[in-house]
């Protein structure tokens, strides 16, 4: 396949089968994952594999709750530098 093919060939998936992968399959593809490119090779990324819905909904609400703190110290930074350069 070349680039053209994958790039016109790429399709949202909007719905999933509520079927459990295999603990093969996702090792494999953590494995795999870990051979893409990154900019100078540093490699910033970190795999997590969540099983269960329940689990998944617990550390989705905890990310989110994190992002938001993030969010409103980058707008309370963002508006400090702001205040600076002026």
């Amino acid at each position: 396949m070349d680039a053209r093919d994958a790039i016109r060939g790429r399709r949202a998936v909007r719905l999933y089968r509520h079927v459990p992968l295999g603990c093969d399959l996702i090792q494999g593809v953590v494995e795999d994952a870990v051979w893409a490119p990154s900019g100078m090779n540093q490699q910033p990324w970190r795999f997590f594999v969540i099983e269960g819905r329940e689990r998944l909904a617990r550390y989705s609400a905890s990310l989110w709750r994190g992002l938001q703190s993030i969010l409103i110290s980058v707008k309370v930074i963002v508006g400090q530098t702001t205040m600076i350069l002026r």
